[in-house]
């Protein structure tokens, strides 16, 4: 009798000890696919918070200003991207490496050749650069509602 009970004992230690390794080896192929998953996911909540809006635009020639509010809303801000289309649907990207506190106004100048290939008639919209674990950053959508540069 007593042979019995000792198979059941080692029988189910078997048993748990497969189901242990069968386990392992499954975390093993899902552990990277939900690592790369998550990561991916950084500063997705920064966009959904982050408010930019376009105040003014004025773009002469190749040189551009633009005053940008920031509105309130948390996330940590890495940067701009400023794009400026012309009424034929073509559009230029400018990335701006500047960053605005909660509630601060800031006008931001530059120049790029290619604006002076647009038609008369510019917009302007404006996407966030938010901070991630990888240094570009993760550029969000583009602000829904242009504004008419002068």
């Amino acid at each position: 009798m007593s042979k019995k009970g000792l198979s059941d004992i080692i029988t189910n230690v078997l048993i748990i000890l497969l189901v242990l390794v069968a386990i392992s080896i499954i975390w093993f192929f899902v552990r990277p696919t939900i690592q790369q998953g998550a990561g991916a996911l950084g500063g997705a909540s920064d966009c959904l918070t982050i408010q930019l809006e376009p105040i003014s635009c004025t773009i002469t020639g190749a040189s551009y200003s633009a005053q940008i509010r920031r509105n309130p809303g948390e996330g940590q801000l890495q940067g701009l991207i400023l794009q400026v289309t012309g009424t034929d649907n073509q559009a230029i990207a400018l990335n701006v490496v500047q960053t605005l506190a909660i509630g601060e106004t800031k006008t931001i100048a530059g120049t790029n050749p290619g604006l002076t290939t647009l038609t008369t008639s510019k917009t302007l919209k404006i996407a966030a650069v938010v901070k991630t674990d990888s240094a570009a950053g993760k550029i969000c959508d583009l602000n829904p509602t242009p504004i008419t540069c002068t």
